[in-house]
């Protein structure tokens, strides 16, 4: 190409020029994400996150569960008649009064 063809091409700046620049400017802004947003929309964004990401949701789902079922299954439990076992004791109960000798057993000591 000629100089003078590309110089006058970049010479020329016009008010209609800068207008689509700005409207590309606008329309950049409004591009939708990849992605959908979690607030925005949430049914939308678990639907994506479950057939994009099935590890990271299934993640979330099975670690949810766990307080979840800490408030529903003892009530479940009680009402079906199981109930929690008796604590194991932590100290050995000494008995009261005086111990027997033994004898017998080959400790010819006393």
């Amino acid at each position: 190409m000629p100089r003078s063809r590309i110089a006058s091409r970049f010479d020329k700046f016009t008010l209609f020029d800068d207008i689509n620049w700005v409207n590309q400017l606008e329309s950049l802004k409004m591009v939708v994400p990849i992605t959908p947003r979690f607030w925005a929309n949430p049914v939308r964004f678990v639907k994506w996150a479950a057939r994009e990401k099935p590890a990271y949701f299934w993640s979330v789902v099975l670690g949810s569960m766990g307080p979840v079922m800490m408030v529903v299954v003892p009530p479940i439990r009680r009402a079906v008649g199981d109930y929690d076992a008796p604590p194991i004791p932590l100290t050995y109960p000494v008995p009261t009064g005086p111990r027997k000798t033994l004898t017998g057993y080959g400790d010819e000591t006393e």
